[in-house]
């Protein structure tokens, strides 16, 4: 954990580094000491940003595994959704994306011949942090993502439409790691900026709190879209 924590880190760090020296334009002093214009050519220019709005809308899942035998076993995927902020930077083809997100993680189960559906859902605040790389309006980012649960809930939702729900936040663990990766393709629309993509995520450690002969672990994929500046 505090090694995943500590690369995350230095993730934050490097994406700090990129976004300084992408904007801090060179100063060119003649003979004389004072300061003039900068070349047009070389590097051309600064550094292409986006900031805005992101929502998501996709599938998560919880695979659980055998902690004895290394088995897994999946759940039915549950139909999920999410939203946050993005921003992100690129000095030619190199740049980073950073993100604040609000995303509902979980799954759902319904066994033959029952008359209700589990669900649990695990609502998670999610901070991202990227490498990413970008081709015309192509881009496509790796890196890690840190969450917190804010609310887990074990809901049965019976046919007639009668639904009971539990907390069931004291079963899990407070925080959820995970590798995260994000493609799309990033498009200037007059003074506004849009974009598509699609973000995999999944937890590298196991996230509920108590069971020892079993980890649960998270994986979402989410189809995203963003509008901003």
């Amino acid at each position: 954990m505090k090694r995943v924590l500590t690369i995350f880190f230095v993730i934050l760090i490097c994406i700090a580094g990129v976004y300084a020296q992408g904007n801090g334009d060179p100063v060119i002093v003649d003979d004389s000491g004072t300061p003039a214009a900068a070349s047009s050519s070389g590097s051309g220019g600064g550094m292409e940003t986006f900031f805005g709005l992101k929502v998501n809308l996709g599938f998560a899942n919880i695979r659980e595994i055998s902690d004895t035998y290394g088995d897994s076993y999946s759940y039915d995927p549950l139909f999920t959704g999410g939203f946050g902020l993005r921003f992100a930077g690129y000095k030619g083809v190199i740049g980073f994306i950073a993100e604040l997100e609000w995303v509902r993680m979980g799954a759902k189960e319904r066994i033959f011949g029952n008359t209700f559906t589990d669900k649990l859902k695990l609502d998670y605040v999610y901070l991202n942090a990227m490498f990413s790389v970008k081709f015309s309006a192509f881009y496509m980012g790796f890196g890690f993502s840190v969450g917190y649960l804010l609310k887990a809930q074990a809901v049965r939702e019976y046919d007639s439409g009668t639904t009971l729900s539990d907390d069931v936040k004291d079963s899990f663990k407070s925080a959820d790691v995970a590798f995260i990766t994000s493609i799309g393709a990033l498009f200037n629309v007059s003074r506004i900026k849009l974009f598509v993509g699609l973000d995999f995520r999944i937890s590298l450690m196991k996230i509920n709190e108590y069971a020892s002969s079993y980890s649960k672990r998270n994986y979402s994929v989410l189809l995203n879209l963003g509008l901003g500046i």
